[in-house]
């Protein structure tokens, strides 16, 4: 089992990613990390600190029993989503943040592993606005389907959900409000609604959303580059301790705008999603 470990090094100054096979042990000196644990290899993790807040060995990542935690070994403890502990197990939920010394680390649980264990793959049958179910089609098909024209705004997503994949098809104007794609736990509120159990996913946690090219945005003046659509999390707007943190290509967006491209992997708590394609010729998946 591995795990994704996102953090934004401060020696570095810039987002970090490191995917790394668990047990994955946690401190200040390398030589004081264990190497071996009930005859399994120990993956080290070590987090300068000329302060010495962090302890020589401080905390140790495991699965055990299925379930993700963290254990604290050390003298002023860990924090776990803002909560801190010491000197006892947590378990964890994938996209849960630990906080050790100055070091505020997301731990992602890897969805390979995840979908090795299942055969099925749920392909959802994508909407328009009225509940009309828009079936995929073949290149040849635009010019009689101006729907799925080359001019629709169209993202295509895939993501994991209980070891599931799943896809959509999802149209900007075609949403709950038009021009904007939104993702959370509210079904009154999003587009894509995740699962009600995973309380690190806001009942709106995020938006997507496109600019035109011609529009008079400061977004255009940050992103020269050609991009158009770009990602926010909403939850930025909350209490400092009410924010939910979202991961896009490997960095952890709470208050920035980020651009999104094709291929872009965006982690929202439990959930894993890829832009798979956005305002493209879409593939032919069979539906089931």
């Amino acid at each position: 089992m591995k795990v994704q470990i996102n953090w934004n090094d401060p020696i570095a100054a810039e987002p970090t990613t490191q995917i790394l096979a668990l047990p994955v042990a946690f401190g200040r000196e390398i030589d004081a990390l264990p190497t071996d644990l009930e005859g399994q290899p120990v993956t080290p993790f070590q987090l300068l600190d000329a302060n010495k807040k962090i302890s020589r060995y401080h905390a140790l990542l495991n699965m055990v029993e299925g379930q993700l935690i963290i254990e604290d070994f050390s003298t002023n403890g860990t924090l776990v989503d803002g909560v801190r502990i010491q000197r006892v197990q947590h378990d964890l939920a994938s996209g849960s943040i630990i906080g050790i010394g100055h070091y505020d680390l997301m731990i992602v649980l890897e969805n390979k592993t995840v979908l090795a264990q299942s055969d099925e793959t749920v392909l959802e049958e994508p909407n328009d606005s009225d509940g009309t179910i828009i079936n995929p089609i073949n290149p040849s098909d635009l010019a009689d389907n101006p729907k799925l024209s080359p001019s629709t705004h169209i993202m295509a997503l895939e993501w994991t959900e209980k070891g599931q994949l799943h896809y959509r098809e999802i149209d900007f104007y075609g949403t709950k409000v038009p021009g904007l794609i939104r993702i959370g736990r509210d079904e009154d509120q999003c587009d894509l609604v995740l699962p009600q159990s995973d309380k690190t996913v806001s009942r709106l946690h995020l938006e997507i959303f496109s600019v035109e090219p011609s529009g008079d945005s400061n977004i255009l003046h940050d992103f020269p580059g050609g991009d158009r659509t770009f990602l926010r999390n909403v939850t930025r707007d909350n209490p400092p301790d009410k924010r939910n943190p979202v991961i896009v290509d490997g960095q952890i967006i709470l208050e920035q705008e980020v651009p999104i491209n094709a291929g872009s992997h965006i982690q929202i708590g439990e959930s894993s999603i890829i832009i798979k394609s956005i305002d493209a010729v879409l593939p032919n998946y069979p539906i089931e």
